[in-house]
């Protein structure tokens, strides 16, 4: 979306009353927010951190962070923790990059940013604030992480055999791992972005 199209949209919904303010908007409500962000991007850090052949880092990555003697074994180990949970985090996002910004989680494709992955590393330096425009899907509740793990519990030791919700278990684990990792909060809005922009 150009930027002269993008101002014609947000100008149109503010003109119908469309645009709401994001801590009081519902499921389906169009919201445009402000603020600092920070983006997490799995699949580029996954290529970085490991290997691309075998469970572990990425050897190029060890030679250098020896090469600048910034490598022991307690280095080692938390990198392969993070590597771990940056692979877990592509396979749950398939590869989109996570926006946190104030009181909003966002899944992000390439096509959101006019950047390479590369180039959107320089970003996590920015003392800008990101606006995105976008439509709530749904807010995460207070009991959502007991919830989860409660229905995690459940489905995978039913004894009735009933797999209605087998569905929900992905959705389920994908919020504990953002929840421990600090990625999401609790009445966090995810929103399904129509656009990205720095204001």
């Amino acid at each position: 979306m150009n930027d002269y199209n993008l101002q014609k949209l947000i100008s149109s919904l503010k003109s119908k009353k469309l645009l709401k303010d994001l801590h009081n908007s519902v499921e389906g409500d169009f919201i445009l927010s402000s603020s600092n962000f920070v983006l997490t991007d799995f699949n580029f850090t996954t290529s970085i951190l490991s290997d691309p052949n075998k469970h572990g880092l990425n050897p190029t990555f060890r030679i250098f962070m020896r090469d600048v003697e910034a490598w022991d074994k307690s280095t080692e180990t938390a990198l392969k923790l993070v590597s771990d949970y940056m692979k877990f985090g592509k396979e749950l996002t398939q590869g989109n990059i996570l926006v946190k910004m104030d009181g909003l989680t966002a899944f992000a494709n390439n096509n959101h940013f006019r950047l390479n992955n590369g180039e959107l590393q320089s970003l996590s330096y920015s003392s800008r604030k990101m606006s995105i425009l976008g439509i709530v899907e749904s807010k995460l509740n207070d009991n959502i992480v007991n919830d989860s793990e409660n229905f995690m519990k459940k489905s995978l030791t039913t004894e009735n055999n009933d797999l209605s919700k087998i569905g929900n278990i992905v959705p389920s684990i994908t919020e504990l791992l953002f929840f421990s990792s600090g990625l999401l909060k609790k009445g966090d809005r995810f929103i399904k972005p129509i656009a990205l922009f720095f204001s």
